[in-house]
């Protein structure tokens, strides 16, 4: 008897809220604004080895056919790599909007030189930012010149995720934050006392401007192998509209470590993220 009550309670509240014209809640996911694409050992196999600029470039101008909201590329680009294939990049990256990493880092080649466009201009207080240094991988200004985005991709604790670092002493967007904002906020963060905003949606912070997370599960999120894109054996309308992360996952894949378990980088970078999502509100 209970049973068909509750049944006829949740009937009647759906039937009042599309009389009302109000859909049913949906809790959004990560695959709802995301599309994972991984230069996997199998895209290694099939050309030869750790991606070449011309390989990103293929990739890129294939995605942009589809009309993606935006391109995250996970590869630094901080060297000036082989001709033609960096001019290829190049000419790619300015057919839509890439978001650019940039990481704090002390080991050859790094420069303490990032264009001004390219820091967060607006007040960070009350929040004192953890993650801070004065140099790093920082793409090159020919490549960042095409871009609207460069964000830095450094955690100090795989529990602990920055919105704001700091370089140089001045802040600048993780890349978790410029990837929720790409989904949800038109490219814009919005930083108030102790939560960051992203359109409608928005994340709790702490003194530090990082959000804390569990980071019960490093798995991969639902992922597309480069080589199904180079194959044309993926549709045009799984791009349409999403944020596209361009990420590698090859045999030259470095790990960081997660309670103990080497895991990849950019898996545990998936993992955070998709955990942020799911903690928007």
């Amino acid at each position: 008897m209970r049973n068909k009550c509750a049944r006829r309670v949740l009937v009647l509240s759906l039937i009042a809220a599309a009389l009302a014209g109000v859909a049913p809640s949906h809790a959004a996911t990560f695959d709802d604004k995301f599309v994972v694409v991984t230069i996997d050992a199998q895209t290694e196999n099939k050309t030869g080895g750790f991606p070449t600029r011309q390989l990103m470039a293929q990739l890129i101008d294939r995605i942009t056919a589809a009309k993606p909201k935006s391109i995250i590329l996970k590869f630094f680009l901080d060297s000036e790599g082989k001709e033609p294939d960096s001019t290829m990049l190049v000419t790619s990256l300015a057919k839509t909007r890439v978001i650019l990493q940039a990481t704090l880092n002390k080991s050859p080649p790094t420069t303490k030189l990032l264009d001004d466009r390219f820091y967060f201009k607006a007040a960070i207080a009350p929040h004192k930012p953890a993650v801070s240094g004065d140099e790093g991988w920082i793409p090159l200004k020919r490549f960042s010149d095409k871009s609207p985005k460069v964000c830095f991709a450094d955690v100090a604790t795989p529990g602990q995720v920055p919105m704001i670092e700091m370089f140089n002493g001045r802040p600048v967007e993780s890349l978790y934050a410029c990837a929720l904002a790409e989904a949800y906020g038109n490219g814009t963060l919005l930083l108030t006392s102790h939560r960051a905003t992203f359109g409608k949606q928005s994340l709790a912070l702490d003194d530090a401007a990082e959000v804390r997370i569990a980071l019960a599960d490093v798995s991969l999120p639902t992922t597309l192998s480069a080589l199904r894109i180079l194959d044309g054996a993926v549709t045009s309308d799984a791009f349409t509209g999403k944020v596209v992360i361009l990420a590698y996952t090859g045999s030259r894949s470095p790990t960081i470590n997660v309670r103990g378990t080497p895991v990849l980088t950019h898996q545990v970078f998936l993992a955070q993220l998709r955990e942020l999502v799911g903690l928007l509100k």
